[in-house]
């Protein structure tokens, strides 16, 4: 599969995303058979690969499961050209829905750095808008010791709700705090850090992450 010339690659500081090539496609496919990759995102086993070229997941919220259309975008690390990670993405109330439901993998525990991790959901955002894929992005966040997770309320999303679902695997209850990042949000960040939020991040470092670590008072 010859990824769409129509979408545009956004390059952030250490990584790039862009839709998969055939081979990266493979790859995801691979990483998805990794109960280590595939629980986190919701999915009691990895899917055949039928599902998979289909662009279909079964993906399980609490008891409920759906098989869900998804998009599948590839992370490269800019140095080598290597895939480190990936997105979902898939419509929150229906497949074709504009809010969109996001998910991360790194296969490799040697790639899920900070630095790997902040590039990420910085240039997911800005592809997904830039490309005219979705309007307002949707991701759930696991409570750790019972506190509300900080991060995404400092990179410039906003806390929707916090709900109880069960794990798909072991049905044990899990704390999910649900936040949301949309457009408004993303050029307000371009204000906040008098940049253009449209522009690569790879042309405006290092002042689109100086913005995402104080847009919140975030000085660390």
């Amino acid at each position: 599969m010859t990824p769409d010339p129509k979408i545009t690659p956004v390059r952030g500081k250490v990584l790039e995303i862009d839709l998969p090539a055939s081979a990266e496609r493979d790859w995801i496919f691979q990483a998805l058979q990794d109960p280590a990759v595939h629980v986190p995102l919701g999915l009691k086993q990895g899917p055949a690969r039928e599902l998979f070229d289909a662009a279909r997941l079964d993906l399980w919220r609490g008891d409920a499961m759906r098989r869900e259309p998804v998009r599948y975008h590839i992370l490269r690390r800019l140095a080598d050209r290597q895939p480190v990670g990936f997105f979902l993405d898939f419509g929150w109330d229906h497949p074709s829905d504009k809010t969109r439901e996001i998910d991360l993998a790194f296969p490799d525990p040697k790639t899920r750095g900070i630095a790997s991790y902040l590039d990420a959901t910085v240039i997911v955002a800005q592809f997904l808008f830039k490309n005219g894929l979705a309007k307002r992005l949707r991701w759930r966040v696991d409570a750790r010791g019972g506190q509300e997770p900080r991060r995404s309320t400092r990179q410039g999303a906003r806390l929707l709700w916090r709900q109880e679902e069960r794990h798909p695997v072991s049905g044990a209850w899990t704390v999910k705090y649900v936040y949301e990042y949309a457009i408004a949000d993303m050029e307000a960040l371009g204000r906040f850090g008098h940049i253009d939020p449209r522009v690569d991040y790879a042309d405006t470092l290092p002042r689109v992450f100086d913005s995402y670590r104080t847009l919140k008072g975030d000085k660390g």
